[in-house]
């Protein structure tokens, strides 16, 4: 009986620290700003050598965005209240071990979070992302080839989903 009672008493515990958290975190993502949500995304301009990253990146920022649902997304500049711009500055791919052909690809982004109505600069910031990866098939245990390589196309879809996820938290963060 004691054991039950016990058992019940941090059941109950558990559940409050449970229900706290989620009560917590909702207050916080659901503040009001001086702004509402209503935001353009620039297209992201691309100041490297790479042809056609910008317009990938966009994209998969954008569909991480509408799939987020707290901002909604308007086409013209003058409808929104906040405006994103987004620079990639650097695009690195660098061999890191030529046997197993290991890639290193790493991306600077620059970042700016812009107040439409006061055209002041909400938040400005340079993030980096790496991926590491290989382009080479392996043999598993049984001996046949086990095709656990990528390829850079989608190594730098990987790198583009991060950091638009980055790029959304700092947004949340940066509104509330």
């Amino acid at each position: 009986m004691k054991k039950f009672i016990l058992n019940l008493f941090l059941f109950f515990l558990f559940y409050i620290g449970l229900s706290s958290c989620v009560s917590f975190r909702d207050s916080v993502l659901n503040t009001s700003s001086k702004f509402s949500k209503k935001i353009y995304v620039k297209p992201f301009i691309n100041n490297v050598k790479q042809f056609g990253l910008e317009v990938k990146f966009t994209n998969i920022f954008i569909n991480e965005l509408l799939n987020d649902g707290r901002f909604s997304l308007v086409n013209v500049e003058e409808e929104a209240d906040v405006i994103l711009v987004v620079k990639v500055e650097k695009y690195v791919l660098e061999l890191l071990i030529s046997d197993d052909e290991f890639y290193r690809l790493w991306v600077v982004i620059d970042v700016l979070f812009i107040d439409k109505d006061s055209d002041t600069i909400l938040w400005h910031e340079t993030m980096k992302c790496m991926q590491i990866f290989t382009k080479k098939f392996k043999n598993d245990l049984t001996n046949n080839l086990v095709d656990d390589s990528i390829s850079e196309a989608k190594a730098r879809e990987f790198v583009w989903e991060r950091l638009s996820r980055n790029i959304i938290r700092k947004m949340i963060l940066k509104k509330s």
